[in-house]
């Protein structure tokens, strides 16, 4: 499958995805969050909310749902693999054991400097265009919340965003 069939794919997936989950259609990105602490989910959660982009979290609730007061984050306890070629990107901690998925189906992947995956996922560089991921440095909310904004910075600009991609798929 190209890349230009591989993006529309994920556009149209997206757009079912945001319609099923109720999420704003406007938003463009489509995050999914997977973290183990849920302190640091907890105080990303409120600023994930000013945000244009829209946010799935798998978090281990009883329920799936969406707050009220922040439309653009969803939590449920699973997300299909089939449904995996809708996300744009992923954040992810050092517990991720396998990127393989997510490679697969073109999803950056946002995680720590310090993970065992460190030999095949490299910081993007949007001037020299390599690069497959962002990286974040240190294990908090701050560091999180900064490689997301630079990779969406990345994200909106087509022709970066379809280098990064692409790097992606070659890991």
């Amino acid at each position: 499958m190209s890349l230009t069939q591989i993006l529309k794919e994920k556009k149209e997936t997206s757009l079912n995805i945001k319609k099923t989950f109720w999420l704003p259609l406007k938003n463009k990105a489509l995050a999914l969050i997977k973290l183990n602490d849920k302190s640091i989910l907890q105080k990303l959660y409120f600023w994930l909310a000013n945000l244009d982009i829209n946010f799935i979290i798998v978090w281990d609730f009883d329920k799936n749902w969406i707050d009220e007061n922040f439309k653009n984050i969803y939590i449920t306890n699973k997300i299909n693999n089939t449904d995996l070629i809708a996300f744009d990107f992923t954040i992810l901690d050092s517990n991720i054991t396998d990127i393989g998925l997510y490679q697969k189906n073109a999803i950056v992947s946002i995680l720590p400097t310090n993970n065992h995956l460190s030999s095949i996922c490299k910081e993007y560089n949007p001037m020299k265009s390599e690069g497959n991921s962002y990286l974040y440095q240190k294990h908090n909310e701050w560091s999180i919340f900064h490689a997301i904004t630079r990779y969406y910075e990345n994200y909106k600009i087509s022709f970066d965003n379809k280098n990064l991609v692409k790097n992606v798929l070659e890991i």
